[in-house]
């Protein structure tokens, strides 16, 4: 047992001997490749067109109509910062298609990033170079920063400030459509209101050319002097007045219900009216949906390439490469001499 302990535990280093002695034994041509790869992505790394980095943070706001802010009397400040449903939202709304299409018109992305624009892949191509070029991380802050990359450190800052404005626009048009069908459906309400109204008042019209003016005042005045015609032996005037109260007996019931029916299609004419107000207010009026820490300004160097990194990494890749290729011929020659 101690035996295979023992060279259990040999194995390791005499392996790693093993290959020490075989990396002496073709130092030559390990140099000679190892050297080329240098020489290669060293020259490859001067082709790569530089990028600059531009960095933008903001906070999110929180939600809500601007309606319910003005008219309601909300206590919270629109320019509060946003909880973590806000800074979801606003995520949502930085990684929209919406966004990224108003970015790309307006800098003329596909000619700016030489995307072919008879390419009939061309919309998979820029969703694919604008995830490369513009990133949105969330801070442990609360907070979104904007990350672009470009090859004009000018571009690169300006795109950053205008995703940010963007940002307001795109969450405008989200809650724009749901507030133009609510005006569209209130205004179609109200007007049906208004008209109802007009049939009634229209009703009530005809009722008063019968005599009916006010019902309950008529009523009263009408009883108080049939007493008095009763009292003073005024049978000329009983009998008018006693006309007088059969037609409004036979016109005032209909009049009262018309009455009541417009005193209810007017409370409901008002609560309309504000709400139509509301949503006229929503439909185009915007409250924004981001508050900015820190603007984005042009750099002054490159961010990218690291050409040190990329002259390590392809050296130090070709140096292993070659040697696990070295490896493998060898084993392959012994293995060749074993069969022979």
């Amino acid at each position: 047992m101690k035996e295979n302990v023992n060279s259990g535990t040999n194995e390791s280093p005499e392996r790693g001997m093993t290959i020490l002695l075989f990396i002496i034994q073709w130092w030559k041509h390990l140099l000679v490749i190892s050297f080329s790869a240098l020489l290669i992505s060293a020259i490859a790394s001067f082709f790569i067109r530089p990028q600059f980095k531009a960095t933008s943070s903001v906070f999110a706001v929180k939600s809500f109509s601007v309606s319910k802010y003005l008219t309601d009397g909300l206590k919270e400040d629109y320019m509060d910062i946003g909880d973590e449903d806000d800074i979801e939202k606003l995520m949502q709304i930085f990684n929209s298609s919406e966004l990224q299409d108003l970015v790309v018109e307006r800098f003329d992305l596909y000619k700016h990033w030489d995307i072919r624009a008879d390419d009939p892949n061309k919309f998979t191509w820029m969703h694919l170079k604008f995830m490369e070029m513009v990133t949105f991380k969330r801070t442990d802050m609360l907070s979104v920063k904007i990350e672009v990359h470009d090859y004009s450190p000018d571009t690169a800052a300006l795109i950053a400030n205008a995703i940010t404005e963007f940002s307001d626009t795109v969450k405008f048009r989200f809650t724009k459509r749901i507030a133009v069908q609510a005006l569209n459906i209130l205004v179609d309400e109200y007007d049906k209101t208004l008209a109802f109204m007009k049939k009634l008042e229209d009703s009530m019209a005809v009722l008063r050319t019968k005599g009916v003016l006010d019902y309950n005042l008529q009523v009263e005045a009408y009883s108080k002097s049939l007493g008095k015609a009763l009292a003073g032996g005024n049978n000329a005037g009983v009998l008018k007045i006693e006309e007088r109260l059969k037609k409004l007996e036979q016109f005032g019931g209909p009049y009262l219900s018309l009455t009541n029916e417009f005193i209810l299609q007017k409370e409901r004419q008002v609560y309309l009216k504000s709400k139509l107000d509301e949503a006229y207010m929503n439909a185009t009026k915007q409250l924004p949906s981001n508050l900015t820490v820190q603007k984005a300004t042009p750099s002054d160097k490159k961010d990218k390439p690291v050409r040190w990194l990329i002259v390590f990494v392809a050296t130090l890749s070709a140096f292993f490469f070659s040697v696990m290729v070295l490896i493998l011929l060898e084993k392959f020659k012994q293995l060749k001499k074993k069969m022979t």
